[in-house]
Order: C-alpha cells, then sequence, then structure tokens
C-alpha cells in the first residue's frame, strides 16, 4: 500500500485492510482481558457419605489453582441441595468449609438439579436394591444443565468470556498457569457444544467428562435433548 501513495482505489483498499487488522487485534485483546469460568460441582445430602472425600479434593484443586496463579479462570462450586435440605439445615462442617472456599475466591452457588425425580425413578429402575442415592450423585449431573444454572442464578458478568466455560470435576489439579491466549488458541475451530478431554478427533464419543469445555449457546440449544436423554 505504501508503495503507492497516488493510487486512491489501493490507499482505500489499504485503509480498510488496516481497520480489519484493527479491528481483529482489538477483539483478540477484548477476548485475552475477560475471565473464563470455571465450574465444578458435588452433592451435600445428608445421605451422600463422599460429601467430606470431595470437599478435600476440591480444596486441592482450589489451592492449585491459587498456587499457580491461573487467574484467568474464575472458579464457581455448585452445590446440588435436596428438596428437603436448606442451607441452614447443612450441617456445620460443610458450612465451614464453604466459608473457606469463599475465603479462597470460589464463588458457591446453591441449586437443586431441576430432573432429580427422573433421576431417582431411572436409578430406581437401574439398581432396585436402592443402594445409589440419586441426591449423591446428582452433583455429576449439573454439569448437563450448567446453560440454565448461569442464567437462573446470573452468573454470567460483563468480566467473563460469554462464549464458553470450562467444567472440571472435583478432583483435578492445576500443575502450571494456562494464559488465555494460550486457552483461546486451544479451541476446536469447528463447531461444537462441548470438547472433552482426551478427544482427539471430531465426533469422538467421550471417554472422560472430567474436563469440559462448552460452546454455550450450542450447547444451550442441546441441552434440551442431552437432558431428556438422561
Amino acid at each position: 500500500c505504501a508503495g503507492n501513495p497516488s493510487n486512491d482505489a489501493s490507499t482505500d483498499s489499504c485503509s480498510s485492510s488496516s481497520a480489519k487488522a484493527a479491528n481483529l487485534l482489538q477483539k483478540k485483546v477484548l477476548v485475552s482481558d475477560k475471565q473464563v469460568m470455571w465450574l465444578s460441582a458435588m452433592s451435600l445430602g445428608s445421605l451422600c457419605t463422599e460429601a467430606e472425600t470431595y470437599i478435600d479434593e476440591y480444596e486441592l484443586a482450589v489451592l492449585s489453582w491459587r498456587e499457580t496463579n491461573n487467574s484467568a479462570f474464575d472458579p464457581h462450586l455448585i452445590v446440588h441441595l435436596p428438596h428437603n435440605m436448606t442451607l441452614m439445615t447443612l450441617p456445620e462442617f460443610s458450612h465451614r468449609r464453604i466459608k473457606r472456599f469463599e475465603q479462597l475466591g470460589v464463588r458457591v452457588v446453591f441449586h437443586t438439579l431441576s430432573f432429580i425425580d427422573d433421576l431417582k425413578s431411572n436409578l430406581h429402575q437401574l439398581r432396585p436394591e436402592g443402594d445409589l442415592e440419586a441426591d449423591c450423585v446428582a452433583g455429576s449431573f449439573l454439569r448437563l444443565e450448567i446453560p440454565k444454572i448461569i442464567a437462573e442464578k446470573h452468573l454470567l458478568q460483563p468480566r467473563h468470556n460469554q462464549d464458553y466455560v470450562l467444567w472440571t470435576d472435583c478432583d483435578i489439579m492445576w500443575w502450571r498457569r494456562v494464559s488465555m491466549d494460550e486457552f483461546m488458541a486451544n479451541i476446536p475451530s469447528h463447531k461444537f457444544s462441548l470438547a472433552f478431554s482426551g478427544q482427539e478427533v471430531k465426533n469422538q464419543r467421550p471417554e472422560n467428562t472430567g474436563v469440559l469445555l462448552m460452546a454455550l449457546k450450542n450447547y444451550q440449544e442441546d441441552m434440551p435433548k442431552v437432558v431428556s436423554s438422561v
């Protein structure tokens, strides 16, 4: 463009290209400045004998997040409460640990799985002996209705990336810092709803859903079909 300043058409084309490049750069900077919501979940029903283990594992996950300075990711813990429980009836131990999570920088959100009654019915048909309490495994199913929870609890803030959220199980650890540029560079280029750890090719069936990248708008369209299949 600079080689032929007298050519008006060339100058217009150069200006247009420069404007597009500046626009793309500005968008990249804006995305890089946003935090990605990091979501996990657990159940705290009174019959959930594994609840203390999940709490201990999640605290290790949060401590590793702090130790590695992964401030580009904003931790949120979703806690499933059975219909017959309230915050006031939670055990004192759970109250203390939740308070500690909040002190460590976690936003704790209480929610009852929307299809818990259907889950109970299905589990009873599969295992009529009743040795698997639905309210104790409900935390694992909360990932299926993340867009619903985000909308109902008004979790998505202007500081957050509006397109993607990260889901992990409670028993993960951050072993190094992940920059937002690195995170964005690893997002699949094709349209997707969920990308999961260990996935190597498009449409591969999940083998491990302990780490999920969710494209919010796309998954929100697929969510009713996914939930109904459960």
